[in-house]
């Protein structure tokens, strides 16, 4: 990148283009760089675990589901979701599940019942 903004500055000496051009061109290029942010996040404690609980009223069966907590934080990142179908359930506000990740919550944090009388517990332990 260095060497892109030396021959913006080279233009602009030789009055071929403008300095708010050239201003334009360097914001350009440093907008074009990835954020360093790693994908995984290395404060996260590995030995906590997203469970996720489903019984369901007609049948009552369960579901338990558990994911360490570095999985679902790189992949909250990566699709701002967590795939889950469940019938007349609506979506899970995963800003919710992220934050409390990173702010090391323990706990239940999300109980959904549908209106047949499903249940979805997401809890972090």
């Amino acid at each position: 990148m260095q060497e892109e903004i030396m021959k913006i500055l080279k233009m602009v000496e030789e009055g071929k283009i403008s300095s708010e051009k050239a201003s334009e061109l360097i914001e350009a290029l440093n907008s074009k760089r990835l954020p360093e942010t790693p994908l995984f996040n290395q404060h996260v404690n590995e030995d906590r675990v997203l469970r996720i609980k489903v019984i369901t009223a007609e049948k009552g069966e369960t579901v338990n589901l558990q994911f360490p907590i570095k999985f679902v934080s790189g992949m909250l990142k990566m699709f701002g979701k967590i795939p889950m179908d469940v019938h007349d359930v609506g979506d899970v506000d995963m800003k919710i599940i992220q934050d409390a990740i990173e702010s090391g919550t323990v706990g239940k944090i999300v109980e959904i019942k549908s209106s047949k009388g499903d249940i979805v517990e997401i809890s972090i332990e």
